[in-house]
C-alpha cells in the first residue's frame, strides 16, 4: 500500500514537472505573429513568405480582392489589436486606388494606418505598377510619385523611432 502511494505521488510529481517545463518552453519559444494584409495582387505571397520565416513566426494572411487603401483600418482590426511590439504587419495596399485623384488619399490612408498601429512593426510594400489599364503610363507615373512619398514616410517613422 505504501509503495503504491509513493508511485502515485512520484507520477503526480512527474506530471507537474512536465507541465511546468512545457510552460517554460512555451514562454521561451513564443511565436511571433505576422499579418499580411492586401488586395488580390498579393495573392500567393503568404505561401512564399511562410517558407522564408522560421518556426518562431505564425503568419496570417488577409486578402481582400478589389479593396482600396481606405479599407486598411477595417481589415483584420481584431487581430491587429491583439498584436504586441514583437509582432508585425506587412501592408500590400494601394494597387486599386488607380484613379489619379485617389493616390493622395492612398498616402493619407496608409500614413493614418501606420500612425494608429505604432505599437507593432510595420513593413510597407511598394505599390506595384498597373499595366492592365488603358492609361497605364499616367497611372504608373503617379505610382512612382506615391512610392517616393511612401519611402519618405518610412524614413520619417524610422527617425522618430530612434
Amino acid at each position: 500500500m505504501i509503495v503504491t502511494l509513493l508511485i502515485d505521488t512520484s507520477v503526480d510529481n512527474l506530471k507537474q514537472n512536465i507541465i511546468l517545463c512545457n510552460k517554460d518552453e512555451q514562454a521561451i519559444l513564443k511565436r511571433h505573429r505576422v499579418i499580411l494584409i492586401g488586395d488580390s495582387n498579393m495573392k500567393g505571397y503568404g505561401v512564399y513568405l511562410n517558407l522564408l520565416l522560421s518556426n518562431n513566426y505564425n503568419l496570417h494572411s488577409v486578402t481582400k480582392p478589389g479593396s482600396g487603401s481606405n479599407e486598411l483600418n477595417q481589415t483584420a482590426k481584431e487581430e491587429i489589436s491583439q498584436l504586441s511590439h514583437e509582432d508585425g504587419i506587412i501592408i500590400f495596399s494601394g494597387t486599386n486606388d488607380y484613379e489619379l485623384n485617389k493616390f493622395s488619399h492612398t498616402f493619407h490612408n496608409i500614413s493614418r494606418f501606420i500612425q494608429t498601429n505604432c505599437h507593432i512593426n510595420v513593413i510597407l510594400m511598394n505599390v506595384p505598377f498597373r499595366y492592365d489599364l488603358p492609361n497605364s503610363a499616367s497611372v504608373n507615373s503617379s505610382i512612382i510619385i506615391l512610392n517616393r512619398k511612401l519611402k519618405k514616410l518610412v524614413k520619417l517613422f524610422l527617425i522618430l523611432a530612434l
